[in-house]
């Protein structure tokens, strides 16, 4: 009898919402942690943004006038150097690490403007399909970090390592190739590695924290580095997909007409 009523305690519609409860239970973290990560995530929203507002700028104002891609790479390596050289564990960032973050955010937006016009003439839905796709799988594999204890995603670092220097071999080795194969599946690695760096980078942030670091700023870039790899390459294996149903259903018609 005192079974049965068990079973049926914890079947109860009250039982199941406390389960679903536990996916944002993230008492484990500590609330000084939380505050830390609440700080991440504004700086990497406001990273995006500026982000939008670089690849709005190439669509409005530089497309057709600008093709000095290296020193876009060159401002970017100068934003990421002087953002990570110069620390702060304060709460209240100088307004010049600020403008580091933002000024990478924005740089990476104007470098991707090129192949969002590209994927925009194929369709103009897929950079929104994109930027949800690239949205829902970064909360999703940073969820899974959060949900783990401390520290149990951080052997990834040396297997994430690995993983990117085989990528790097097959896009060298495709250069000379040009295998469409090897291509997709540098892709999908890719996208495999950076999912892997959320979960990765997510932890060492935690960590980081722990050990007394509070450059919310840094662990941010760091955040928006992995987002804007994703949705690159979300962004490629969506047109892709795109051509090729547009290239099947053009050989369909050729063939009825004929």
């Amino acid at each position: 009898m005192e079974t049965t009523f068990m079973r049926a305690e914890a079947s109860s519609p009250s039982a199941a919402a406390g389960g679903a409860g536990g996916m944002f239970d993230f008492s484990h973290v500590k609330r000084d942690t939380q505050q830390h990560l609440t700080r991440v995530y504004g700086a990497l929203t406001a990273a995006a943004g500026a982000a939008a507002v670089g690849a709005y700028s190439y669509d409005v104002v530089l497309d057709g006038m600008f093709s000095g891609f290296w020193l876009l790479f060159l401002g970017s390596l100068f934003c990421v150097y002087q953002l990570k050289s110069s620390h702060c564990n304060d709460i209240n960032q100088p307004t010049s690490r600020w403008l580091y973050l933002l000024g990478f955010g924005f740089l990476t937006g104007v470098s991707i403007g090129p192949l969002l016009d590209l994927v925009a003439f194929i369709d103009p839905s897929i950079p929104t399909t994109a930027l949800v796709m690239t949205t829902l799988v970064f909360a999703t594999f940073t969820m899974m970090a959060l949900q783990a204890p401390s520290r149990t995603w951080l052997y990834l670092g040396g297997i994430l390592g690995s993983m990117m220097l085989v990528s790097l071999t097959m896009a060298i080795v495709n250069i000379f190739l040009g295998s469409i194969i090897l291509f997709q599946a540098e892709l999908m690695l890719g996208m495999l590695i950076f999912s892997g760096f959320v979960v990765f980078d997510t932890q060492v942030i935690i960590t980081k924290h722990e050990l007394g670091d509070r450059d919310y700023l840094s662990h941010a870039l760091d955040l928006f580095v992995d987002a804007a790899a994703l949705f690159k390459r979300i962004l490629v294996l969506l047109a892709q997909n795109k051509a090729r149903r547009s290239d099947e259903s053009g050989s369909r018609r050729n063939t009825k007409r004929r």
